[in-house]
């Protein structure tokens, strides 16, 4: 009966501390989201800067300086051509008007036989407030600069205090592994969303899609997304090319090609390189997704998989948490214990 009583009674503290941390995180998320993407630039640009070092023999400071210049330069760049991109996509508006009514009018002749009235969609689309959307999305583009400004101030303090002590100090095993497996986790995927991204890119570009780039540039960030952010990469360029090409075979071609590389890459070349790097079962990462996408948005959705590896680590390494460790690896925990 006592152990019936003391059973119950933790599992009532856990939930109610998994409560209390999951509004401690919704409060905090001004704060911890720029740390906790700092600690990922951090394990991205720390082997830029040993290679520096070692190959070129600069000096630390001078190693984190050159990185953070190629980085920001590698940003600008980014910044420059979407720029470019969205300036001349608003010069030929007149041209997608005139042939969004074109689309209309063709899907208004093939469905005769329905009842469907595309008067209204014509209005509906037309009366959207395109400004007050542009104004949201300029806003938020702001909001985000002043983010990514934070991160770097976080990471160049963190590349600053490792001043090479690690090598003389051995990281604990537990540090050493979570490290390992984000910076590995953060490497692989990154090489194989830029494949992805470069491939759609190529698609887009070969068939004169416009904001080909950027949608190339989405595609490599919506992978870091899982299941549901190489469907959005998919899906987002399609109204484009429908405006231009309508139910032509361009437009299946498209579709066809950019489905064809996100389930190539997604399930048959990620899985082979990155095998079980990250030892999560596929409906545990759907169900991190979830949660982190309401606590902490579409930032938590990225971080939704290091994460959740994150605390696997860490239930492993704690006796009274190896049970619920092997449930999110998808193995059945033993009763033996």
């Amino acid at each position: 009966m006592k152990d019936t009583y003391a059973r119950t009674n933790n599992i009532c503290l856990v939930i109610i501390t998994m409560v209390t941390l999951a509004f401690a995180l919704y409060i905090t998320k001004p704060v911890l989201l720029p740390l906790i993407f700092s600690i990922f630039l951090y394990s991205i640009m720390t082997p830029m800067v040993h290679g520096l070092q070692n190959r070129l023999k600069l000096p630390r400071a001078l190693a984190i300086l050159a990185a953070v210049l190629i980085l920001f330069l590698f940003l600008s760049l980014i910044v420059l051509v979407v720029t470019v991109s969205v300036d001349n996509f608003v010069q030929g508006a007149p041209k997608y008007k005139a042939s969004l009514n074109e689309s209309i009018e063709y899907l208004e002749n093939q469905m005769f036989l329905m009842d469907f009235d595309l008067d209204k969609v014509r209005e509906a689309l037309q009366s959207l407030p395109l400004f007050a959307y542009a104004q949201k999305a300029t806003g938020q583009l702001l909001s985000f600069m002043g983010n990514l400004f934070l991160v770097f101030i976080f990471t160049i303090f963190m590349m600053a205090g490792d001043n090479g002590e690690r090598k003389k100090k051995p990281t604990s095993r537990l540090l050493g592994e979570i490290l390992g497996k984000i910076s590995s986790y953060i490497s692989s995927k990154t090489s194989l969303s830029l494949i992805t991204g470069f491939i759609v890119w190529l698609v887009l570009f070969s068939f004169n899609v416009e904001l080909a780039f950027i949608f190339g540039l989405l595609t490599v960030l919506l992978n870091f997304i899982p299941t549901i952010g190489s469907i959005l990469a998919v899906a987002l360029p399609l109204p484009l090319v429908f405006l231009q090409y309508q139910f032509q075979w361009q437009f299946f071609a498209v579709l066809i090609l950019c489905g064809v590389t996100q389930f190539t890459v997604g399930n048959v070349i990620e899985p082979k390189i990155m095998g079980d790097t990250m030892d999560l079962h596929p409906i545990t990462v759907l169900i991190g997704l979830m949660f982190w996408g309401l606590i902490w948005g579409i930032p938590g959705m990225f971080l939704a998989v290091p994460i959740t590896a994150t605390l696997k680590i860490i239930f492993t390494r704690i006796e009274a948490t190896q049970p619920l460790a092997e449930l999110l690896a998808g193995r059945i925990p033993s009763r033996s214990r």
